[in-house]
């Protein structure tokens, strides 16, 4: 069983898919920082974390320190720009960048999906070295990613649970199904403002109030 879990993002579908290994953890770290009370991961956060005490009232959670987040900010900043130049003939080569290209007409909207990759893989790149850095603290630790292309690992002696595996899998799909929903109505978008610009508008002309100013 894991000593450790560390968890990206906290979610009720992993915990519930965890059971056993968080009744024998010790500690539960999560990746996240602080989240402001209007971000609906706050409540994510509350509920996950009462879950766990449910489970295991002796368990520590905690958030990752910062400072082992810091000491890797230069090299992930480093290595994640070389990840999103890599990645960028491949998103040229896909289906959403070619229908953005299309109804747009400019080359350079190129630059809204690497700013997209830009914002994703630098957490991605830091979230797992500092899964690297806590499994040389802990005898076991699960790392429980909250990536779409990426699986849960087990760091040292330990396996991963087919449940788990499976929730991820269900998450991956709902993402991806979401995302094709959102891009499916991006033509219907398109048209619409199009539409709305050749429709005549009424202007009406500014009035102006004159006034001498009295000495």
């Amino acid at each position: 069983m894991a000593e450790a879990i560390l968890f990206a993002t906290p979610s009720v579908l992993q915990t519930l898919a965890l059971v056993p290994e968080i009744r024998n953890a010790r500690t539960v770290y999560f990746f996240e920082g602080r989240v402001s009370l209007l971000d609906y991961r706050g409540v994510w956060r509350r509920i996950v974390h009462r879950l766990i005490r449910l489970l295991n009232p002796r368990t520590e959670i905690k958030a990752v320190p910062a400072e082992l987040t810091y000491r890797f900010l230069w090299e992930t900043n480093r290595d994640s720009l070389q990840t999103v130049d890599a990645l960028t003939p491949r998103v040229r080569s896909s289906g959403a960048y070619r229908l953005a290209l299309e109804l747009l007409g400019d080359q350079n909207v190129i630059k809204y999906f690497q700013m997209n990759l830009a914002l994703l893989i630098p957490q991605r790149h830091l979230f797992w070295k500092v899964a690297a850095a806590l499994a040389t603290e802990h005898r076991g630790l699960l790392v429980v990613p909250d990536g779409d292309d990426e699986d849960c690992r087990a760091v040292g002696p330990l396996r991963v649970s087919m449940g788990l595996r499976f929730v991820n899998a269900v998450r991956r799909i709902a993402r991806r199904s979401r995302n094709l929903l959102l891009l499916g109505g991006l033509p219907l978008g398109f048209v619409g403002a199009r539409l709305g610009r050749l429709t005549p508008r009424r202007v009406e002309r500014p009035k102006y109030d004159v006034k001498v100013p009295v000495v």
